[in-house]
């Protein structure tokens, strides 16, 4: 499978992962913790600024801010749309300069941080799951192979 094309199946695998997550936590009930609110908010907006300094375009959101459903599908449905101009705009050996949040400036391929989106959202899948078993609730499987069971 060609890199662009593993890409577009891990996002959707991604995408397929936080609406199952969406599902169990919304609508709120007070009985799981605020953490998996905020890691859910984070990993989304991850995603997003990645992509915005990859496309050189603004980030115009507050890390701290915890997101509705509504607002969570909504930077969902943006992040697909984001990847879509990445992968028809930008090449994977591409070096892409950026800051971080604390300023400091790094630089890295269109692959290498495709990547690294990737792997940020199952290590705060991870956390999220943990919370709502903490609630008592049954987490998803969001397992990349029981997507794959049912969609590819």
């Amino acid at each position: 499978m060609e890199f662009t094309n593993a890409i577009q199946s891990l996002h959707q695998y991604h995408q397929y992962a936080n609406d199952q997550i969406l599902k169990v936590i919304f609508p709120e009930t007070g009985e799981i913790e605020n953490h998996a609110y905020l890691m859910m908010s984070h990993i989304l907006l991850a995603e997003n600024v990645w992509y915005c300094r990859i496309l050189n375009v603004d980030f115009n959101r507050s890390f701290d801010s915890r997101y509705s459903e509504e607002e969570c599908r909504q930077i969902m449905e943006e992040n697909s749309q984001l990847l879509s101009r990445v992968l028809g705009e930008k090449s994977m050996d591409e070096m892409i300069e950026y800051k971080s949040r604390k300023g400091e400036a790094f630089q890295n391929s269109v692959a290498e941080i495709l990547l690294q989106v990737s792997h940020h959202y199952n290590h705060h899948r991870g956390q999220i799951a943990r919370c709502i078993r903490l609630a008592g609730k049954t987490p998803p499987p969001t397992d990349y192979i029981f997507y794959a069971r049912k969609n590819v």
